[in-house]
């Protein structure tokens, strides 16, 4: 089992607790890279580690933002949850960080195949010695949990449904239409 170091700091007034801890995860990222880059050499030559921020928000810690490219998809972005981060430092270093990262790493190996938690993430979750966890168990009562605004619809047999703002812009620009499931007829907003 791969145990992940604890960096230690010296103690520098004009690095906050924050950027500390920014540092440690960028660290923490780059040492996965590095050690799946060393086991998969041939696959990942070519590939850089993805950037990473600290700009998460909400009950998800962390999360790989994807681009398509011609040949397929490219790790793009590693997105952290800061409030998590800190509320559940050690914890997130050593389990979130490599999921993270494993992510990154199966969808270089796999392509499409490596998205999500299939056999490509869990492989190199079990090459990384981690446990196959797909969610965190963090408390997350200290972050603030989106709110979506609710847009009143209704149909023939006058069920009021209501539709999130995706689904009422969807509606709105004509990208989609939505139908009640009882009687059937497209939904009108109910103004």
């Amino acid at each position: 089992m791969i145990t992940l170091f604890k960096h230690t700091f010296i103690s520098n007034e004009s690095m906050t607790d924050g950027a500390i801890l920014q540092s440690e995860l960028l660290q923490a990222t780059e040492y996965w890279w590095h050690l799946a880059r060393q086991h998969w050499y041939q696959p990942l030559r070519h590939s850089n580690c993805p950037s990473v921020q600290f700009d998460l928000r909400g009950r998800c810690a962390g999360q790989l933002r994807l681009r398509r490219t011609l040949p397929g998809l490219k790790p793009e972005l590693i997105r952290y949850n800061l409030v998590l981060a800190a509320n559940n430092e050690t914890d997130f270093i050593e389990q979130t960080v490599p999921h993270e990262v494993a992510h990154a790493v199966a969808v270089i190996l796999h392509g499409r195949a490596g998205t999500g938690h299939g056999a490509g993430w869990r492989e190199v979750m079990h090459f990384f010695g981690k446990p196959l966890t797909r969610c965190h168990d963090y408390d997350v009562s200290a972050v603030a949990a989106r709110r979506t605004r609710k847009f009143p619809y209704r149909c023939h047999c006058a069920v009021e449904h209501h539709l999130g703002s995706i689904r009422h812009r969807r509606m709105q620009t004509g990208e989609r239409i939505y139908q009640c499931r009882k009687c059937k007829a497209i939904l009108s907003l109910a103004l």
